[in-house]
């Protein structure tokens, strides 16, 4: 009887490592897809409306300007804080983006290129938050023997999405247009919460390896 107790105990103990590794491999590239998308749809558009390859070509600068300056501050952010939580309003941020634009695009025309400058910024803000956050959950998602293996298809997810993305973007910019761009980027990303949502993390304890699943020392 007792036995029987603590194995049913144990069992409710458990994290389900192979759902965790759907979700953090699917959100990734989900994640890849819609960023990949945005760039290039957003490049294109700012120099089709703008006919300057120095404005366009700010928005890849950005890109790097925000990288090297907000990236260490955000590290120590989302150490101090829930990584889950932070990636999941990160996800968040990123699909109100599109809603923002399309507002821009729909209701306030003559500011569309001020606008996406700074949803550029924000967005690389967003992003930012992603990788940290992802790589402090890992151990706790999966087990420290899994964590290789994950990170091998993390990024091969990250770099076939990168691709689907490139190849992608322009026919969908010519068959959907801007608006059509940004409301799909925005669902893509909500659905990434969503799937971030349903990681399950233990609340606390101390990570035991196990090749089915991941044991901890509290209650989930």
């Amino acid at each position: 009887m007792e036995n029987q107790s603590e194995r049913t105990k144990l069992k409710s103990l458990q994290i389900p490592v192979k759902r965790n590794m759907s979700l953090i491999v699917s959100t990734t590239a989900l994640g890849t897809i819609a960023d990949a998308i945005f760039t290039l749809c957003l490049s294109w558009f700012v120099l089709e409306r703008t006919g300057s390859a120095f404005i366009t070509s700010a928005i890849t600068a950005i890109t790097y300007i925000v990288n090297v300056f907000a990236g260490p501050l955000i590290g120590v952010l989302v150490d101090r804080t829930s990584p889950k939580n932070a990636m999941i309003k990160a996800y968040i941020a990123l699909g109100l983006i599109g809603f923002i634009l399309i507002f821009f695009y729909l209701f306030l025309d003559d500011y569309i290129i001020v606008a996406v400058m700074a949803m550029v910024i924000l967005n690389d803000i967003a992003q930012t938050f992603i990788s940290p956050s992802r790589r402090r959950m890992l151990p706790n998602l999966v087990g420290t023997d899994r964590i290789a293996e994950v990170s091998g298809f993390l990024s091969s997810a990250g770099k076939t999405g990168i691709l689907i993305g490139n190849a992608v973007g322009g026919i969908l910019f010519s068959l959907i247009g801007l608006i059509g761009i940004m409301f799909t980027h925005s669902l893509i990303f909500l659905f990434a919460a969503l799937l971030s949502s349903w990681l399950a993390l233990p609340k606390n304890g101390i990570i035991v390896n196990d090749p089915e699943s991941v044991m901890v020392g509290n209650q989930l």
